[in-house]
């Protein structure tokens, strides 16, 4: 496999769309280097030093009628994929079709299909509604926090146990490569932090209602099949019985859609 290099590449989003939204709606958007926060120099299985880490900027182009904010941010939900500097329109799924992800597979949940839970996406989501938006908007250390969420968000995808817990095994960030845990300044300082505060929420069940954004033609055809980004759009939260509001709830902008700068391509 090879990846290409930053500065040609261009990130396509994902995003977590309200339940309101029919399944096949759609979303066309190109990466822009505008308002994006990253860093870069990693190196793992599915990542390269060349890959940007972080909360990625986009303008939409086409909302398909979902509503996306223009412009969007968000991070990425897999480490891998194949990405380049034109537009792509994404297909609007549901959790339980879009689950396990595409590259690589086996978001974490349950794996009941009777009751599923969807641990990872839903950790996921928590991370960047808390999070997100703030670093977006802030001016402390942005890079930093940018990557450090990007990692956790990874993380939670991967290797959840349950809503608001992280395992050991299924995907770790390399923490070795992310500066000095003691230093408020690093990347692995902040990271430590968004994992603490998730494994400290007290989250017992499903958080968020939503879908996926899926590349279309992402998951069939071609040698690169399966390697396509995928994204959250806008999440809705669950409100509590005793919370809930006349009229609806606004929708929280949850954009969880990180496209890494880099073109991966598969060797036949």
């Amino acid at each position: 496999m090879k990846k290409n290099s930053l500065a040609n590449l261009a990130l396509v989003s994902v995003v977590m769309a309200a339940t309101c939204l029919e399944a096949r709606a759609s979303v066309t958007m190109n990466f822009t280097w505008t308002g994006t926060a990253y860093e870069s120099g990693f190196t793992d299985t599915y990542i390269n030093s060349a890959d940007a880490i972080g909360i990625y900027a986009f303008n939409v182009t086409d909302t398909g009628g979902t509503g996306i904010p223009n412009p969007f941010y968000s991070v990425c939900l897999s480490p891998a994929g194949l990405l380049d500097g034109n537009s792509h329109t994404y297909n609007v799924l549901p959790f339980n079709q879009a689950n396990p992800g595409i590259y690589p597979s086996s978001w974490a949940w349950n794996n009941n299909p009777l009751n599923p839970q969807y641990w990872g996406v839903n950790n996921a989501a928590y991370l960047w509604n808390r999070f997100g938006m703030g670093i977006v908007n802030g001016s402390t250390d942005r890079n930093q926090q940018a990557a450090a969420l990007e990692f956790a968000v990874w993380t939670s995808l991967y290797d959840s146990t349950a809503y608001g817990h992280i395992g050991s095994s299924a995907w770790a960030a390399p923490t070795s490569q992310m500066g000095s845990a003691t230093d408020p300044h690093s990347t692995l300082y902040y990271y430590n932090g968004f994992i603490s505060a998730l494994n400290s929420s007290g989250i017992n069940g499903a958080q968020f209602t939503g879908n996926i954004l899926e590349g279309q033609g992402a998951v069939s055809g071609g040698a690169n099949s399966g390697q396509s980004q995928e994204f959250f759009m806008l999440g809705t939260p669950i409100p509590e019985a005793s919370t809930m509001i006349t009229g609806g709830l606004m929708l929280l902008p949850f954009g969880v859609s990180a496209f890494r700068f880099v073109r991966k391509t598969r060797v036949a």
